[in-house]
């Protein structure tokens, strides 16, 4: 909710739809409350709206409407030779290639 939020007090259509609200504990309960039609719509990633049949994506809002969303991966301290090698997979261009297949932009 927090980039939607965001980006509906960026475009100005926040105070127009505040009291018709229903915020889900995440965002794929947000994409199963538009897939059994309990809602008219929902703001959730393209990514995770790609991955559903029963719903139709209408549109993206533009990325200076809200943060930028970043998923970060680090790794501790004394992580495992498994951890360091998932984590050098993840930089890797076949990571890269995966990622963009499901709709993921990579740095």
């Amino acid at each position: 909710g927090e980039y939607a939020e965001a980006m509906l007090k960026n475009t100005g259509q926040y105070e127009a739809v505040q009291g018709k609200l229903i915020k889900g504990k995440d965002v794929r309960t947000v994409l199963l409350y538009v897939a059994r039609g309990e809602v008219d719509a929902g703001i959730v990633y393209s990514t995770d709206a790609q991955s559903s049949d029963k719903v139709n994506l209408l549109g993206t809002f533009p990325e200076d409407t809200h943060p930028p969303i970043i998923y970060p991966a680090a790794l501790l301290k004394n992580s495992s030779n498994s951890a360091k090698a998932f984590h050098q997979f993840l930089q890797s261009e076949t990571a890269k290639n995966i990622f963009k297949k499901h709709g993921f932009f990579t740095p």
